[in-house]
């Protein structure tokens, strides 16, 4: 097959060590790889060549990246755009998807695996978008040459009506395809979000199934539960744009004005998203999964009835993993105390049957090696073998034990040694099974 039948593919990039690092990538899969060392001349490229693709820098002199593939957007809709862009540009980047500049995007330093996985679901995507459109076009006429047909014809009636199901078929086939297309860019953002709230994969991970089976657990259809993991994916995308003090202090220990500006996170993230229509209910989870049953809540100051359920459940799981992470009250909370708080406000600000499914699958999941379950203890009531489930800190930040150290004697005297020495009181987090 030539390169070119297989797809053509613009690299921009105004350093030409990765330009050639790109098509080094690329080549081998057959495709037709052209380079442009700025946004104008990548646009001189394509005013001569047929391209299906762009992949651009977002950091570039004279025109950005984003503004090179916004003019690509005008003159060539039908290409692809992806943008290469670095952690530090996150809002820019988000504002670029939000506009419609660019399709998706890869950060840099990028992994191989994955720039080949989307360019070969992007290209995929374009040849799809053009089978959808030969395929509306020939719909389109035989629809008007049945129109025109004799009654007496059945024959023929017949068998253009099949040659239509089989079309649409095709076109099914196509949307789905294109649907998987936005959950990976879901999932891109999803772990970028992450990052920037210090969430570890593993805890990303653990969290992730916990939501799913709390919705289970209270009996929500498979289409609400996938809503349900999108909204609890992309809940923290609203506070993207936040500085980094006001995403990781205690929301008990902002300032009034700071908590005022925080209120706004649920809404953010809900614009972000609203315009991606399969994702209309996630949407309004997220819009409503900081508001309380008894009104306390934000940003709408909801109450009871006018909060769907459903954001209840994303509510009682999120509330935990802020209780627990230290982002909601003045210290962290172990798993047990989170739980006993939620309890405490159970029928108040919660829905009772989400935090009791919440307490059963806990302890459940951390049987089974799938969830974090721990308490907070003193020195005094240590034991042999107990495990540790956070790090051990002092006041003057010197780690003391690390997460996953067993209790034995030794470490036991060494540690009430040093909590006398120093003139603290530690407090451990131990697993619970």
């Amino acid at each position: 097959m030539e390169a070119a039948d297989k797809g053509c593919i613009l690299l921009v990039d105004d350093e030409a060590a990765v330009l050639r690092a790109l098509k080094r990538m690329l080549k081998p899969s057959g495709y037709k790889v052209l380079t442009a060392e700025s946004g104008h001349e990548g646009l001189a490229l394509m005013e001569q060549e047929s391209v299906n693709l762009v992949i651009s820098d977002m950091r570039m002199p004279q025109m950005t990246g984003a503004e090179f593939l916004s003019q690509v957007a005008l003159k060539w809709p039908q290409t692809d755009r992806i943008l290469l862009t670095g952690y530090a540009d996150l809002e820019s980047t988000i504002k670029a998807v939000n506009d419609g500049r660019i399709s998706r995007y890869l950060n840099k330093p990028w992994d191989d695996d994955e720039v080949i996985d989307v360019v070969q679901r992007s290209l995929r995507a374009v040849q799809l978008e053009h089978e959808n459109r030969r395929l509306q076009a020939l719909t389109e006429q035989q629809n008007a040459q049945l129109k025109t047909l004799n009654q007496g014809l059945e024959e023929q009636v017949q068998a253009r009506t099949a040659q239509l199901v089989a079309a649409q078929k095709k076109l099914k086939g196509a949307y789905d395809n294109l649907t998987d297309g936005y959950r990976a860019t879901i999932r891109v953002f999803a772990t970028l979000v992450q990052r920037r709230m210090h969430e570890s994969h593993e805890e990303a991970q653990q969290l992730g199934r916990l939501i799913l089976r709390l919705g289970q657990q209270l009996a929500l259809e498979p289409a609400e539960l996938k809503q349900l993991n999108y909204a609890w994916m992309l809940r923290n995308v609203g506070k993207a744009s936040f500085d980094d003090s006001l995403i990781h202090t205690p929301y008990a220990l902002l300032e009034p004005d700071d908590q005022r500006l925080f209120h706004k996170h649920p809404l953010l993230a809900h614009a972000s998203i609203l315009t991606i229509r399969p994702l209309d209910l996630a949407a309004t989870l997220i819009r409503q999964h900081k508001e309380y049953l008894d009104g306390s809540g934000y940003p709408e100051q909801r109450q009871g009835v006018d909060i769907d359920p459903r954001a209840q459940i994303l509510c009682v799981a999120n509330d935990y993993r802020e209780l627990v992470a230290g982002l909601l009250l003045k210290r962290p909370l172990g798993s047990e105390e989170a739980l006993a708080y939620l309890k405490e406000h159970a029928g108040v600000r919660y829905r009772a049957d989400a935090v009791a499914a919440l307490e059963a699958l806990l302890p459940q999941m951390a049987r089974e090696g799938d969830m974090q379950h721990d308490g907070r203890i003193t020195t005094a009531e240590m034991t042999m073998g107990m495990v540790l489930t956070r790090d051990l800190v002092s006041e003057q930040g010197i780690l003391l034990l690390t997460r996953g150290f067993r209790l034995d004697d030794t470490a036991m005297i060494r540690v009430r040694e040093l909590e006398a020495n120093l003139g603290e009181t530690f407090e451990l987090y131990v697993q619970r099974r």
